[in-house]
């Protein structure tokens, strides 16, 4: 039968009781390489004694507990050997018994276990914190509200513009009366002086100067209200008639993905996201917004900014969120090969692999080889729908091609 070596730290251990040990081959789905599957290890004696002293080498100026311990299993002999990556995780509940006995947890290195330790560990709100993420990443992205013009709101509209034009224009023609009215006080009154030493004298009426000024002024006043309000019933009429186009700030779908790498110090390959970039138009994701593009909301503080990362309730607001959402998108996988983080739609991971299964049977307990057919799988028909746009109007009225 095929030999199976464990190293811990490059230290050939030979552990007590290791359950669920299964290497998985899945050649519809999964990438060439093939997978194990193992939950725990059991270590007592010296190989017990290695691991404890590594889980508490942190009191002493070690890494402890907090770094995992590399582990390797190899499974068979040259020249088809075959070696696993993993390590020992100390941080998940791992077991103390006797003067060297442990158990420890089994995880694969960037493996599904990657995903949720690592990729889920951080947020892209984060790397903008730390300067990863700047003003620079994002796109502005323009958008208008579409929707089928409301009759009586326009209607509203224009007798509401009507009255004001009225108005404004009655409003003009009484300001050449306020101005006729200040010209008349201000124009002084000639006369003669009594008594001794009389001449010709000028007096202002003072009294009618004043009223006549604050008359002006009111109306003055006035007539920029309602100029006001006219402008901003024009705007309301163009707005309902044609509404203005505004922009959003997005981020780029690859950016998620090479800032990311960025931070874990991986290397990005994928020429699925390389082609959305050359398109001809970028691809981006663009968060919930609760403002108008371009303004400020009026409960924001003076230092808000406007920003297009994903926010902190979005499937999107980690690594391993866009990782997931995008593999359903783009029927795509991803695998981590050497520090470079490659994706690609699944059918570039379909290859022949190199592994050789060892002469052993798949089921272990009775000593026998099983198999299945997944002729349940098939579907004789599919039936594709698509929502309404509740923010589109227009599809409400025509609901051809909804469904096929």
């Amino acid at each position: 039968m095929t030999d199976i070596r464990h190293y811990a730290d490059g230290n050939l251990v030979n552990p007590k009781d290791f359950e669920g040990l299964k290497i998985e081959m899945d050649w519809l789905n999964r990438k060439s390489q093939s997978m194990i599957s193992i939950s725990s290890v059991v270590f007592d004696g010296k190989d017990g004694t290695l691991i404890k002293n590594r889980a508490f080498s942190g009191l002493t100026g070690g890494v402890g507990m907090f770094e995992g311990m590399p582990y390797n299993i190899e499974v068979g002999d040259l020249p088809n050997r075959k070696t696993f990556d993993l390590y020992i995780d100390f941080t998940k509940n791992p077991k103390f018994f006797g003067s060297c006995g442990i158990e420890v947890a089994i995880q694969n290195k960037q493996g599904a276990d990657w995903l949720n330790d690592v990729a889920d560990g951080f947020s892209y709100r984060y790397l903008e914190s730390i300067g990863l993420i700047q003003d620079s990443d994002f796109f502005g992205v323009p958008y208008v509200i579409n929707y089928i013009p409301d009759g009586v709101q326009l209607l509203l509209l224009a007798i509401s513009t009507f009255s004001l034009t009225k108005e404004l224009i009655e409003n003009i023609k009484s300001l050449s009366d306020r101005i006729s009215d200040i010209t008349d006080a201000a124009t002084p009154v000639v006369g003669i002086s009594a008594g001794f030493g009389a001449g010709a004298v000028t007096a202002y009426d003072i009294g009618n100067i004043i009223m006549a000024a604050l008359k002006l002024i009111a109306q003055l006043a006035y007539l920029a209200a309602i100029t006001f309000a006219l402008v901003k019933l024009v705007e309301q009429i163009i707005e309902e008639l044609m509404p203005p186009k505004r922009y959003h700030k997005a981020i780029g779908i690859k950016t998620l993905f090479s800032k990311a790498c960025e931070h874990l110090n991986l290397k990005l390959s994928s020429s699925l996201l390389d082609e959305l970039d050359r398109s001809g138009a970028k691809w981006v994701i663009m968060p919930p917004k609760n403002h108008r593009g371009g303004e400020k909301p009026k409960s924001a503080s003076n230092s808000w900014r406007e920003t297009g990362v994903p926010q902190a309730n979005s499937s999107l607001d980690t690594f391993a969120g866009v990782i997931r959402v995008f593999k359903g998108i783009y029927n795509a996988d991803f695998k981590i090969v050497n520090g470079t983080f490659y994706f690609e739609r699944i059918d570039n991971f379909r290859v022949g692999s190199t592994f050789v299964i060892p002469d052993t049977f798949t089921n272990q307990t009775t000593l026998q080889d099983e198999f299945g057919l997944n002729v349940d799988e098939f579907a004789a028909n599919y039936n594709i729908n698509y929502q309404f746009d509740s923010q589109d109007q227009n599809t409400l009225d025509n609901v051809q091609g909804l469904s096929y």
